[in-house]
């Protein structure tokens, strides 16, 4: 009798997954081509490992849901099932009593389309205008940090920066988006009104871990020079990429206009 040792049976999965991941790959490039082409296979290669794995831990098994899970690591965020801006995903893919994945994975995909629907919108209309505002936006003359009003502001700045998006995720999960920022904003040595205003808006566009996000590369680059910069040239670096890649476009299909 043919025995597969276990050290086999794992180098088997482990080509399986690579294969997929490779599927995954070409998968991306469709479905959101300058965002492929922005960051490179290296990094969607990354990302379709991250999320092979992570979908695994939901007991996503099936083709479909797993492709389904990291095409929303694309559209918002490879750490969008812990994201306090969408604290459905979280609910549906932790929601054991629901134990057939293609039900999850429908529900997820119901979500998904209302995500484009409103924030998002005709064409991308909503996302691209919001684009337009962040690139003209400063991220300066914030009231102090331990004052209410810098708080009030700042979430008044991104509602009027995407409102289609403030109002879909809330005056709640905002706030928690906004702590949790504060947190980043001072691990990276950023804690100013500015810096906590731009991690924050970093948080806002492209999920709220983005600086260890594999779509964004750059982020965690500048990040790791924290150590040798002073804070206001890295906010400048950090500002600058930012901009540079809203030049370039969403993370989404839709060219920036």
């Amino acid at each position: 009798m043919l025995t597969i040792r276990r050290e086999q049976m794992e180098a088997l999965e482990d080509a399986q997954r690579h294969q997929f991941a490779l599927e995954i790959v070409e998968h991306l490039r469709s479905y959101s081509p300058t965002h492929a082409a922005r960051i490179g296979d290296p990094a969607l290669y990354q990302v379709a490992r991250s999320g092979l794995a992570r979908a695994e831990q939901y007991g996503f098994t099936l083709r479909g849901p797993v492709r389904l899970f990291i095409e929303l690591m694309v559209l918002l965020g490879s750490y969008f099932d812990t994201d306090p801006q969408y604290p459905w995903a979280g609910k549906i893919l932790n929601d054991r009593s629901t134990s057939d994945e293609m039900t999850r994975a429908n529900l997820l995909q119901e979500q998904a389309v209302k995500f484009y629907d409103t924030v998002l919108g005709p064409d991308y209309q909503y996302e691209h205008a919001a684009i337009r505002c962040l690139r003209a936006e400063d991220f300066e003359g914030f009231p102090e940090l331990d004052a209410m009003p810098f708080r009030s502001e700042l979430l008044r700045r991104l509602g009027t920066i995407y409102p289609e998006k403030a109002n879909y995720v809330g005056p709640a999960s905002l706030a928690i988006l906004l702590d949790n920022a504060t947190q980043l904003a001072n691990y990276y040595s950023m804690e100013t009104p500015a810096g906590v205003a731009l991690v924050t808006a970093l948080g806002f566009a492209l999920g709220y871990r983005c600086d260890i996000d594999p779509q964004f590369p750059w982020i965690a680059h500048d990040l790791a020079l924290r150590a040798v910069e002073h804070p206001i040239q890295l906010m400048a670096r950090v500002r600058g990429d930012f901009l540079a890649f809203l030049r370039y476009g969403s993370t989404h299909n839709g060219a920036s206009s």
